[in-house]
């Protein structure tokens, strides 16, 4: 445990190369970013390291993550709206123009009831 440790925080000497051969391995296609970042930080003086790099793709993680969450959220709240509508007697096509749902929302919706969704409704 010890040594690896110390391999974690040692410096990365050749910052661009070794994030170019990260790039070519990985194919990870938003490697872009993380590398600029992190060749400014080199050239700027400042120290990279491996430690560095995986923080880059977990604050990346999290913020797609919650990015998604917060879109899911979204979605459920106007799809237990519409169903709080047709709740009180109007139809569900007159719900979908009230709340001017695109076709991929009335799809999702379609999609949300006759899955998880019905189910959490019944919780709210």
């Amino acid at each position: 445990m010890e040594e690896a440790m110390r391999y974690n925080t040692r410096k990365i000497r050749h910052v661009e190369a070794m994030l170019e051969f990260l790039k070519t391995f990985a194919h990870y296609e938003r490697f872009e970013q993380i590398r600029e970042e992190l060749i400014e930080i080199a050239e700027k003086g400042g120290e990279v390291r491996m430690c560095n790099l995986v923080d880059q793709w977990i604050d990346m993680g999290v913020k797609q993550g919650l990015a998604e969450g917060i879109a899911l959220g979204q979605a459920d709240g106007r799809y237990i709206s519409l169903q709080n509508i047709i709740k009180n007697g109007i139809s569900e096509a007159e719900g979908i123009r009230l709340l001017n749902f695109s076709k991929e929302e009335t799809e999702g919706y379609h999609s949300w009831l006759s899955g998880e969704g019905e189910k959490q409704l019944h919780t709210v």
